[in-house]
């Protein structure tokens, strides 16, 4: 993938979540690091959604019923 159709997917992306953005590396990084400290040692069990919003019934939805 050349870095122009790069940039043009990642807008693409970034158009289809309520928070207007992509994730990079960065943005994952982040919170697996806190739930790795040890202040974070009574979390349990929990599903971090790290998708800019896409989970919601907009854009990239992967719900059941949402295309």
């Amino acid at each position: 993938m050349t870095p122009e159709a790069f940039d043009k997917f990642e807008a693409y992306i970034a158009s289809q979540t309520p928070m207007q953005m992509a994730a990079h590396a960065d943005d994952i990084a982040g919170p697996i690091v806190n739930l790795l400290d040890p202040s974070s040692r009574v979390i349990t069990g929990e599903v971090v959604l790290l998708d800019a919003g896409a989970h919601l019934d907009v854009g990239l939805s992967r719900r059941p019923g949402k295309g």
